[in-house]
């Protein structure tokens, strides 16, 4: 039986390899580390948030084209915030 400390690690490892396939420009392993619907939230200049489902392969097409443009990135993940609730969590 999984405990909360294997979930939050799972979750560390998640966001872990996130950040990797971003760093590496790898849109298909950014892909997939998402569910199939990202919730995002829609930039403009609007004052009201704006939230919107798109797909896994949008978010994530988008997401390594707003990097590629420099010449490197990298992530330092420290200090993870894991909250875990029953079958939800979220980090930070």
């Amino acid at each position: 039986m999984p405990t909360r400390a294997d979930d939050e690690l799972e979750i560390m490892r998640l966001l872990a390899r996130l950040a990797q396939a971003v760093d590496d420009r790898d849109a298909d392993a950014y892909r997939d580390c998402l569910a199939d619907e990202v919730v995002c939230l829609v930039s403009d200049a609007s004052p009201n948030e704006v939230w919107r489902a798109v797909s896994r392969e949008a978010y994530a097409r988008q997401a390594v084209e707003s990097v590629s443009a420099f010449d490197w990135t990298h992530h330092r993940l420290c200090n993870f915030v894991i909250v875990v609730a029953g079958e939800r969590a979220h980090g930070k």
